[in-house]
């Protein structure tokens, strides 16, 4: 019995040449989205919310510029475009008679539509504390209130903890991004990157839920 003939080397070389191009051209590919993506984000943070369509109810997150968030948020409740207000992440120690100026809303308003939340203390928070306010109220319709780089990370966060509600972005622009050029900001350019960085890190996490199948949620408190 004669013995198989050995593959050329030539063969194998171009085997393994042809694997080496192809994982070159996919990171020139990643590379590229990853890119474009970041230009599209960085425009995200100077681009403000248009007049959104009428909810059931809104949500400001704070963190970042708080003032113009809420004040935003307030407007929205004030023209109705919600029939009420969730304030989440409202640091403990700030008494709610502190956050009616910045809403800029009647006390009559404040009085019967405002709630603020104080569990959150990240955008994962956020979305865990409205998720539990959605369920009290039974809401499908939700519009968002925060800050433009910051809304594509919150609305990732707000979907995945809340599968089912529509959820209307309603992005702010402030601080240093209200001006033309603001990416030469160091402070500013830097709060990007690290935006985007954690918007692929959850964008990544949602993918492979999507794929592999998402793990059951804790059961819920007795509380």
């Amino acid at each position: 019995m004669s013995a198989r003939p050995k593959r050329p080397k030539a063969y194998a070389g171009g085997v393994a040449g042809l694997l080496s191009n192809l994982a070159m051209l996919g990171l020139v590919v990643t590379a590229i989205g990853v890119g474009l993506g970041f230009l599209s984000f960085m425009r995200s943070a100077q681009t403000p919310g248009v007049e959104p369509a009428s909810a059931e109810a809104i949500v400001a997150l704070t963190g970042g510029a708080n003032a113009p968030r809420l004040a935003e948020a307030g407007g929205l409740l004030e023209r109705g475009k919600g029939a009420r207000l969730l304030i989440s992440g409202v640091n403990e120690a700030t008494p709610d008679r502190d956050l009616k100026p910045l809403l800029r809303v009647d006390a009559e308003t404040f009085a019967c539509c405002v709630e603020s939340g104080r569990a959150a203390v990240n955008t994962v928070g956020n979305a865990d504390e409205t998720r539990a306010w959605i369920r009290r109220h039974r809401l499908r319709h939700v519009i968002v209130v925060t800050d433009g780089y910051h809304m594509p990370r919150a609305l990732l966060e707000l979907k995945a903890a809340n599968p089912g509600v529509l959820f209307t972005p309603y992005p702010v622009v402030a601080g240093p991004f209200v001006r033309e050029g603001w990416w030469r900001d160091d402070a500013a350019f830097g709060l990007v990157v690290r935006e985007y960085g954690k918007y692929l890190a959850v964008l990544a996490r949602e993918t492979s839920f999507d794929i592999l199948g998402r793990p059951a949620p804790p059961p819920e408190s007795a509380a």
